[in-house]
Formats: C-alpha cells, sequence, structure tokens
C-alpha cells in the first residue's frame, strides 16, 4: 500500500493501538513500538518491533515502501485483535465476579 493508503487506514488509531506506539520514519528503541524506517546505509525499508525489557526485532527487510507498509499494517491489525480479544476477555471477567 501506499503511504498515503496507510495513513488513511491507520489514522484512527491516533498513533498507538493497544499500547504498541506506531512509529514511522525512525528507528526507535523504546519499548512497544511498531514502526518502519528507511535504512540509507543498506537501502532497504525496514519494519520493526520492539516488545519489552529490551525485545527487538527486524520483522520485515525490503526494498520496497509499499511492502514494508503492508507488514507493518498487518502487524498494527494483529495486535488491535489482540488488544479487542483482551478487553472482551477482562469485561467477561468483570461480569463473573
Amino acid at each position: 500500500m501506499t503511504r498515503v493508503e496507510f495513513v488513511e487506514k491507520t489514522k484512527h488509531y491516533h498513533g498507538n493501538v493497544g499500547g504498541w506506539n506506531i512509529v514511522l520514519d525512525n528507528y526507535s528503541t523504546a519499548d512497544f513500538d511498531l514502526g518502519c524506517y528507511y535504512d540509507k546505509e543498506t537501502r532497504m525499508w525496514k519494519v520493526f518491533e520492539n516488545e519489552e525489557r529490551g525485545m527487538r526485532g527486524i520483522r520485515l527487510e525490503t526494498p520496497s515502501e509499499e511492502k514494508a507498509l503492508d507488514k507493518l499494517y498487518s502487524m498494527i491489525e494483529f495486535a488491535n485483535e489482540d488488544y479487542l480479544y483482551y478487553k472482551e476477555w477482562e469485561a467477561k471477567k468483570k461480569k463473573q465476579e
């Protein structure tokens, strides 16, 4: 997807989805960040995920910005589904108490 399409599809998250921050165009070392950036040294787009306690990983390296944004979008959608499932579970648990 193009950058314009990505921004349009993700604008309702306001840069945050289920506790994850969405970072574009910069590499971040902060916990709970999902993002992508262009690495000038390797001339590749890199999609990353930073979990808690320093667990960091590059999930995709590609010369295509569109592929990088597609991957990042799929990671955001997965994080959102996981967050919504947790919120439903939490609400059911409270009702049972």
